[in-house]
């Protein structure tokens, strides 16, 4: 082939500009790549680590609270009397309803002897007084139901100037026995809304060293059927609670949310409690023998 046809042959043109080409082969370039590249890796490595650290020291010296869930009662000691008959008969005319406030001497129903007069006729029926001034807070026999002398037909919380209230709660044994006097604790009357009042603040005030009998309970709260429904079936821890006062709340009495609930608190309200028995590190959840509830 000729020289003419050689130069007159065109050369294959690139895809890549020259410009281009020339950059990635010079060799300061190619050091300002590497650097770029090092020092955004090391930032994602650094950050990596700076967070596995702190989730590290979060396991090993961190506290997560753990806490204990039972049921309970706000009362006034002893302030709840019964309304007993004071005959044997069958009640009459008898209206308890809870809620209802009573005056002492006041009329709340009657009892007709079952027994007849000498010449055959009924004997008039005796009226049943309240003795105390006070709120009715259950009836316990319905009207034409037979009572003997001396039983409860309804129970009443006297009125008292004494406005102290405690938490009569109750825990089943494994719990109760990790409960101990001064720890913090939480109470939530079933008429509130915890997530917008939040829950009563109080601190433990008494543990039971065995199970609550019934007599014992019954003879604090001066209603048996209250007492049946604490204890259940089950064995159960009595633990006493103190309510937080707070002047400046509605209720007089501490929350965890701002003023609180703008019901008052009374004496027979049924409560949620949690309280809290010490505290455990995060790790111990994966490694258990590094458990610690101090």
């Amino acid at each position: 082939m000729s020289t003419d046809q050689q130069e007159s042959t065109p050369k294959p043109r690139s895809i890549f500009r020259k410009e281009a080409l020339e950059q990635l082969q010079s060799p300061e370039q190619l050091e300002q790549l590497l650097q770029v590249t090092n020092r955004r890796s090391w930032l994602t490595l650094g950050v990596f680590v700076v967070g596995f650290l702190g989730i590290l020291l979060w396991m090993l010296f961190g506290r997560i609270p753990v806490a204990v869930s039972g049921e309970g009662v706000i009362i006034a000691p002893g302030q709840v009397v019964p309304i007993q008959a004071t005959y044997s008969g069958y009640l009459e005319a008898v209206d308890l309803d809870p809620g209802d406030e009573v005056f002492a001497g006041q009329v709340v129903g009657f009892v007709r002897p079952t027994d007849l007069s000498a010449n055959g006729a009924d004997i008039e029926a005796h009226p049943i007084l309240s003795m105390h001034d006070g709120v009715v807070l259950e009836q316990t026999i319905a009207s034409q139901g037979f009572v003997t002398a001396g039983q409860a037909i309804g129970y009443l919380q006297k009125k008292s100037e004494s406005s102290h209230l405690i938490v009569l709660s109750y825990f089943s044994e494994r719990d109760g026995h990790k409960i101990r006097s001064g720890m913090p604790a939480l109470v939530s009357p079933v008429t509130s809304a915890p997530e917008q009042d939040g829950s009563l603040i109080a601190q433990v005030a008494k543990v039971s060293a065995q199970p609550a009998s019934f007599e014992s309970v019954a003879a604090l709260v001066g209603w048996p059927d209250l007492a049946t429904r604490l204890l259940g079936e089950t064995p159960r821890i009595q633990v006493v609670l103190e309510l937080r006062s707070d002047g400046a709340t509605p209720t007089g009495y501490q929350w965890t949310s701002g003023q609180g609930s703008a019901r008052p608190i009374a004496s027979g309200v049924s409560t949620k409690v949690k309280i809290t028995t010490g505290h455990i590190r995060p790790i111990s959840y994966i490694v258990p023998f590094l458990e610690d509830t101090h």
